[in-house]
């Protein structure tokens, strides 16, 4: 009998993104943003098509740089460019 199988998330690698790819997620979040104010995180996934992660670093990066301002708690936060 085979052992029964996980969700699949289980023994897969981490894809290592580049600085160049890294660079173009941030340029898109930053756009999306832009032409979108007071945007949540999840809209700015759906649009942008882009993981979960990508999307919760690259907002980050792009508040430390003050590109963009959030306002709000948790699911209620929302994006503005700076």
């Amino acid at each position: 009998m085979l052992p029964a199988k996980g969700n699949g998330a289980r023994g897969r690698k981490r894809i290592r993104r580049s600085a160049r790819q890294v660079a173009s997620d941030d340029a898109k979040i930053l756009t999306y943003v832009k032409a979108h104010p007071a945007v949540r995180s999840i809209a700015i996934q759906k649009e942008v098509r882009l993981r979960k992660p990508a999307i919760a670093s690259g907002l980050l990066r792009l508040r430390e740089a003050n590109k963009i301002r959030s306002k709000g708690v948790r699911a209620g936060t929302t994006y503005s460019a700076a």
